[in-house]
């Protein structure tokens, strides 16, 4: 009996089926999605210091030819990585595009709400739900993640705020209504904020609330508009034309070198590694630093696994045998949810996701229901409705799922 079956793929978080309404609204309202402002306009420019915001404002400047206003955020997260990244590109684009280079706009973050905050973030981790929709899971190494945005409203504050400062430059005169971010077509396989589906919804939403449907956000996203770059295309541009992005900032911590472990900086390398080119980035930990690190793991793990075995082999008994006296538990790092009528159980620990028949998801939910049930109890409760001729079938299937629950760490016994 097929119990339980792994049912998480990698797939891109774009929702095309949402971005066409979407894209219908803004036609209806004046024409289309978006389209790029004419040579010597103004555009507000959202500027990280990461290798896309840094390429998307070079691009817009060589390209294009368009003026352009960055604007950055910074706050209590702010990294300090990131703050000389911007001051430097400003420094050395404003040395090539004098007219089309103007000051760096800062905004304070303000935000009440985080999912930086440990009572916050314990939200997403209570919540299977929503941690099952956002799962990611890594074309390279096939380890599955959750990836979720800290700040779960960022972009709408970003623009908000841009709009804000664009209300500050029609007071002198200058009107633009044009707002880019650095979002290139990668992203939208690993986190649903950076998918053009999002944009164009915070689109709609600024126009709706401004009452102008000239406001437009976008990114590296628009084919027919000629603003489209991949990873690839945007590393292979900057070696073509010399900016160095080596002064760039991607690490998620504050460190005078990027850090080299963290997922940023495991991304970063792979996007280099993607445009077979060489990595200029110097990183506190180095791939070598990495290989001893690893040598030291599997030292440390084949002993742990002969001790474990020598452990097993002196017991008179396997931790995994059916002993009916032995009380159970779900895992607390499992989370248990019905969706649809069907029965889920996503380990948060190991990132997996199972998806349960009908007999799976009643022995989980008598176990939830009744909290360190032993396991005589939970076999009489289930087996009880069926007919004496399939009772042994039944509770030979019973004990085979809760052995292989326990096996993947999902079940423990107390």
């Amino acid at each position: 009996m097929s119990v339980f079956v792994p049912v998480f793929q990698r797939y891109n978080f774009e929702d095309k089926k949402l971005k066409s309404s979407l894209d219908k609204i803004l036609i209806g309202h004046r024409g289309h999605t978006f389209k790029l402002p004419e040579k010597g306009s103004p555009v507000l420019l959202i500027v990280s210091g990461g290798i896309d915001s840094i390429m998307l404002w070079f691009t817009l400047l060589r390209k294009f030819k368009l003026v352009v206003y960055p604007i950055h955020f910074i706050g209590q997260q702010s990294i300090a990585g990131e703050n000389m990244s911007v001051a430097f590109f400003y420094r050395f684009f404003k040395k090539k595009y004098p007219e089309l280079v103007k000051s760096i706009h800062y905004v304070p973050i303000r935000y009440n709400f985080s999912f930086t905050d440990r009572k916050n973030r314990q939200l997403i981790s209570d919540n299977a739900q929503l941690l099952v929709k956002n799962l990611f899971q890594s074309k390279e190494t096939g380890n599955k993640k959750v990836m979720l945005i800290d700040y779960p409203v960022r972009f709408a504050y970003y623009s908000l705020a841009a709009y804000e400062y664009s209300l500050k430059l029609l007071a002198k005169g200058i009107k633009v209504n044009t707002v880019l971010t650095g979002i290139v077509p990668d992203d939208g396989f690993t986190i649903r904020e950076s998918t053009l589906t999002v944009l164009r919804a915070l689109n709609v939403y600024l126009c709706a609330i401004l009452g102008n449907w000239d406001w437009q956000i976008s990114g590296f996203l628009e084919r027919k508009a000629g603003l489209f770059y991949t990873k690839k295309q945007e590393i292979h541009d900057a070696i073509k034309y010399g900016v160095p992005l080596e002064k760039t900032w991607s690490c998620n911590y504050s460190l005078l070198r990027h850090c080299g472990v963290c997922n940023a900086c495991k991304n970063r390398k792979q996007g280099f590694k993607d445009a077979n080119s060489v990595d200029p980035t110097r990183y506190l930990i180095s791939k070598s630093h990495i290989q001893i690190v690893k040598k030291i793991q599997k030292t440390i793990y084949a002993f742990l696994h002969i001790f474990s075995f020598m452990r097993w082999k002196n017991s008179k008994t396997s931790p995994l045998d059916m002993n009916v006296k032995q009380k159970i538990k779900l895992n607390p790092q499992s989370r248990y949810y019905i969706e649809n009528g069907t029965s889920y159980i996503y380990d948060h620990k190991n990132g997996t996701l199972l998806k349960l028949n009908k007999m799976g998801g009643e022995i989980i939910s008598a176990i939830i229901k009744k909290k360190n049930i032993i396991l005589k109890d939970l076999l009489f409760q289930i087996v009880k409705p069926y007919e004496s001729s399939e009772k042994k079938r039944v509770k030979k299937d019973v004990l085979s799922f809760i052995k292989t629950m326990m096996k993947k760490n999902i079940i423990v016994s107390i």
